[in-house]
């Protein structure tokens, strides 16, 4: 893990990968996070949306096929920390 983050860490994505390695979002979530999903002051994300491409390829915005899959992640303070500085 620490080879991966030295090497991710002049990539303009950085804190787009250290977010999926510390909540475990798949990429389909990762894809359609908006910061008001974010809320640094109760440290979580919530996740209620999703990414799919149709038959012609175009980007769809959705909802998680089952209700578990809407939830309210906790953060690590490092991960808050990372998103503050992006923030700034």
């Amino acid at each position: 893990m620490i080879a991966f983050r030295a090497a991710i860490a002049d990539d303009p994505l950085w804190a787009l990968f250290e977010t999926a390695i510390e909540t475990g979002m798949r990429f389909s979530e990762l894809a359609a996070l908006r910061w008001e999903l974010v809320d640094l002051k109760r440290v979580t994300i919530t996740v209620r949306e999703n990414v799919s491409r149709d038959e012609d390829a175009q980007r769809i915005v959705g909802t998680p096929k089952s209700r578990r899959g809407t939830r309210v992640l906790s953060l690590s303070s490092d991960l808050v920390e990372i998103l503050r500085r992006i923030t700034r």
